[in-house]
């Protein structure tokens, strides 16, 4: 079993109870956005299309899982798009997979989150919030007429993932329908709690069980365990 092999498997048969239903829809990769060179800054009043506001369900999931379970390039969106609809507001559920070996997991997962969560669309604020899976897509009026929809999005985030050493492939599943993204909640914490435990161990370098709040993740993902027992014999020596 890899690191993220239960909500990979979890993803896979949400997808397949979902997908006899007329919202799912594969969307090919097209021309993305400009990447912005600083973060961009769209506030309340210039925001053309929101996604994932703290009003409404909203997670992203960041996950990695063996090449052959994973369709690369493949965009799948479940719920209505949300372009070119100015001033509208959606629920979001953002998932990206990659397909390949990842040697070293602790550098693998952060430089993973880095291109997921450091998303630079021009015109296209992006807010992340780990503590609660939450992101947060401020879309303005320059980037709804450049037609800003869910294959530019998940265009862009195929594109930033597919640099990484190890993406062999990658994949994007988006929903924006409310009751879906609730569905998906389950496995998107146990995908955040992987990720929280990964950050705790790579970027605070705490492996005290006693005193960690993942300690309970940990002893169910033999892989996390026996990565923490690792770490923390190294950290001894």
């Amino acid at each position: 079993m890899g690191l993220f092999d239960r909500p990979l498997d979890e993803l896979r048969r949400w997808q397949d109870a979902l997908q006899a239903g007329s919202q799912v829809r594969e969307l090919e990769p097209v021309t993305g956005l400009p990447w912005a060179t600083r973060p961009p800054v769209v506030l309340s009043d210039a925001t053309q299309v929101e996604l994932g506001s703290p009003k409404v369900a909203s997670f992203g999931m960041a996950l990695w899982g063996d090449a052959a379970a994973v369709t690369d390039r493949r965009i799948t969106l479940i719920g209505p798009d949300f372009g070119p609809r100015p001033a509208s507001s959606f629920p979001l559920a953002q998932v990206v997979v990659v397909g390949g070996a990842v040697d070293e997991p602790l550098e693998g997962f952060r430089a993973f989150r880095e291109a997921v969560y450091g998303l630079r669309l021009e015109g296209v604020s992006t807010r992340h919030h780990p503590a609660s899976y939450r992101v947060w897509y401020r879309a303005g009026q320059e980037a709804v007429d450049l037609g800003f929809d869910a294959a530019m999005l998940g265009t862009a985030l195929l594109e930033r993932c597919a640099e990484l050493p190890f993406a062999d492939r990658v994949e994007v599943v988006l929903a924006t329908d409310a009751d879906v993204v609730s569905s998906l909640l389950p496995t998107a914490e146990l995908c955040g709690d992987i990720g929280a435990a990964l950050t705790q161990m790579g970027d605070e370098m705490a492996y005290d069980c006693e005193t960690c709040d993942y300690a309970e993740i940990c002893d169910q993902i033999d892989e996390l365990k026996a990565l923490r027992d690792k770490l923390r014999q190294e950290d001894r020596s």
